[in-house]
């Protein structure tokens, strides 16, 4: 089962990429570096506090959002972005 970091992480990278956002778009936007945003998606660390204001505005997540992410993934824009990286691959 994922962890809630995990589900914050996949959360925001479906909420990005539905935004049609690149990760080196949104870690600007944040004033971050992309390798911090990245960590985010991944899952391995979490944003401060201060930060959710900013991410909620960017990627239009409502704010409970921020307590239950597993509700909020997009999994229709995901699953789009994993058809269109294995015809990439393959």
């Amino acid at each position: 089962m994922p962890t809630f970091s995990e589900n914050f992480g996949t959360m925001l990278h479906s909420r990005r990429l539905k935004r049609k956002l690149s990760q080196q778009q949104a870690a600007e936007a944040l004033g971050i570096h992309m390798s911090n945003y990245a960590y985010f998606e991944l899952g391995k660390i979490l944003p401060e506090i201060e930060m959710l204001p900013a991410l909620k505005k960017l990627l239009h997540i409502p704010a409970k959002a921020f307590l239950h992410p597993e509700r909020y993934i997009c999994k229709r824009v995901l699953r789009k972005w994993e058809k269109k990286n294995k015809k990439e691959e393959g």
